[in-house]
């Protein structure tokens, strides 16, 4: 029989991402959602807090935007995207949050330069 470890009660929805920042993910009808991301676990439970209160309500996903970042409606998978000279440019599409947070930082620390990315083998 495998041990499972049972995320504590203080803690549940949050996740720890590779950045320093906390992201509240919550699996919907077999779907992981993103309700936000933030700098502090203080702010991720305030906000983990509210979602509950009210449900995990639409409101809830809406208050927090991760930017550059938005989610498929249809296939629920998340992608990268910005505004480059009036023209949406779309940079990956990834089936969960934290792989996608992570690539668009990763871009970010590149200056959105996918060519340098690559060749600095941080992918």
């Amino acid at each position: 029989m495998a041990y499972v470890r049972k995320t504590p009660k203080e803690l549940e929805y949050i996740r720890k991402t590779p950045y320093n920042t906390y992201i509240i993910v919550k699996y919907i009808n077999g779907r992981q959602i993103s309700f936000g991301t933030f700098k502090s676990l203080k702010q991720a439970k305030k906000h983990r807090d509210f979602c509950v209160r009210n449900n995990w309500e639409e409101e809830c996903k809406k208050r927090h935007r991760l930017k550059h970042i938005s989610q498929d409606k249809r296939t629920g998978r998340y992608f990268i995207h910005r505004r480059v000279n009036g023209e949406v440019k779309y940079y990956g599409y990834f089936s969960n949050i934290i792989d996608a947070i992570r690539e668009r930082d990763l871009l970010i620390k590149f200056n959105w330069d996918i060519d340098a990315l690559w060749e600095s083998g941080e992918l």
